[in-house]
């Protein structure tokens, strides 16, 4: 039986397990959930998720929300099927996973996302404003520290974040400094090493990454394009 996938193309915990699903060959079936029509609220949305959020898995009658929960499931069911360097056994090099996956959300995540809110979704979602002026470059300053963070004390020398192989917390990081580019914005001008490491992540996920990604840079496209974004770039695209 396929695993059920409910995601959405500007949601970067939708693009990195969409991509860690392509990338273990497993047989999944997936829904793309319409944010820009609000179709995650809609009744039979809500019967999957309460919470109104993707990306969302259903396997068989059991259903996991959260991106890192769902990640962590399929490798945990799927484990012989599924290479070690994702999420090694290895209790050293499964603890410097864990050790970027406990800083993610409330750093990489919420430093980028800031940025993207106030640059792209304020623009496409009626319900987000935007931060003050002042707040606004606040925010791109604490980004651009993350980014420090991320080049120098976790990529460091190494060819990814938690070493030489590639793992999920590279899955989930890349979706997250991309997702400001939306507007233009380079995320990784300052930090070379960082943007040699984008680089060098893409390389190894395609050509699933391309795949996965090809919406959001549509979006991105059209995004730029607008003299004034709305929604409709972003529902344009789902719907072609």
């Amino acid at each position: 039986m396929a695993l059920q996938f409910y995601y959405n193309p500007i949601s970067c915990p939708s693009r990195s397990v969409r991509i860690f699903l392509k990338k273990t060959g497993l047989l999944v079936e997936e829904h793309i959930i319409d944010l820009s029509s609000d179709e995650q609220h809609s009744p039979e949305f809500l019967k999957i998720n309460p919470r109104h959020c993707v990306p969302v898995l259903k396997d068989g009658d059991f259903i996991l929300t959260e991106g890192w929960a769902i990640l962590y499931y399929v490798i945990e069911k799927f484990s012989k099927e599924i290479d070690d360097h994702w999420y090694p056994k290895d209790l050293r090099k499964r603890s410097r996973v864990n050790e970027y996956l406990s800083y993610h959300d409330g750093s990489t995540r919420q430093l980028f996302g800031k940025v993207f809110q106030d640059e792209c979704l304020s623009k496409m979602r009626s319900y987000c404003k935007p931060s003050s002026e002042e707040d606004a470059k606040e925010n791109v300053k604490q980004m651009e520290y993350v980014a420090s963070q991320l080049q120098d004390t976790f990529l460091k020398d190494q060819k990814f974040l938690c070493g030489d192989e590639i793992s999920i917390a590279d899955i989930l990081a890349v979706a997250e400094v991309i997702q400001p580019t939306l507007s233009g914005r380079d995320t990784t001008k300052n930090h070379p090493k960082l943007a040699a490491w984008v680089e060098r992540v893409k390389e190894s996920l395609n050509p699933e990454f391309d795949e996965v990604y090809k919406q959001f840079y549509e979006v991105r496209r059209n995004f730029m394009a607008s003299s004034e974004p709305s929604s409709s770039i972003e529902r344009k695209v789902i719907q072609e």
